[in-house]
This record gives structure tokens, sequence and C-alpha cells, in this order.
């Protein structure tokens, strides 16, 4: 299968650098799938998971909220948090769920609570990516 140029960056550097046959995420539409020869798109990404198809092999992650943009056949995926399932550790991610929702009981403003319910989610996303 032909491939396209893609590119997912996060704060913490590149995730991904080179040919993908697709990758699959979740916009504040619902979820999209960028395939060869797809049209000039931009969309903001949620948290939510991802999979990206590399060399015949299908890479699952959990994608944090960002923006995703094709332009002339090249992907790019800027995004706060993209990891992939054999980086995750089961045990770390219960005990941020945990404190995320610790951090929710106790906010104090609806800036705190929207933070607590981002990281819930992030936690859980991940949490559900290992079981893919």
């Amino acid at each position: 299968m032909a491939g396209y140029d893609l590119q997912i960056v996060t704060p913490m550097g590149m995730r991904f650098e080179g040919v993908a046959e697709s990758l699959t995420v979740t916009t504040t539409e619902g979820q999209i799938s960028i395939l060869t020869g797809h049209t000039n798109y931009m969309a903001a990404v949620v948290i939510g998971k991802a999979k990206l198809t590399a060399n015949g092999k299908n890479l699952y992650a959990a994608c944090g909220n960002g923006f995703l943009s094709v332009e002339n056949g090249k992907c790019t995926l800027l995004t706060n948090s993209f990891d992939f399932a054999d980086t995750l550790d089961g045990e770390k991610l219960k005990e941020e769920l945990t404190e995320a929702e610790k951090l929710l009981e106790n906010a104090q403003t609806a800036n705190d609570k929207t933070i607590a319910k981002d990281r819930i989610k992030l936690a859980s996303v991940r949490l559900a990516v290992l079981e893919t």
C-alpha cells in the first residue's frame, strides 16, 4: 500500500516521523482516518485512541488534545501527548487515574475541574490502549 509523510509531534519531542499508510484519530467531530491522497484538511484533535499503520503494522496509541493537518500529501499531528501502547505502564496509569480523580474531588474552580476531567479521560484512554 502506498503511503504518505507523517509527523507526530508532542512537547516531549517527535513521536513518529516517516511513511504511514493510515492514521486514525478522534477530532471534535468524531473519528477520522487519513489515507494516502487525502484532501487538504485541518481539525482539532481531542483525547482518544489512535491507530497508526506503518510498514504494514498496526500501532495503537493514546492521543491527547491537539491539531491535525494534511497539506499537499503531508500529514502533521501536533498534540500534547501521544503514547504508543508498548510504552505504557498499567500500574503507573492506575495511580495517575486515582490521583486525577482526587484532583477532581478537590477542584475549586471550573478550570480545575476541566483539567482534572481531561487527566481522568487521558489516563482512562491510556489504560484502554493497553487492552488493544
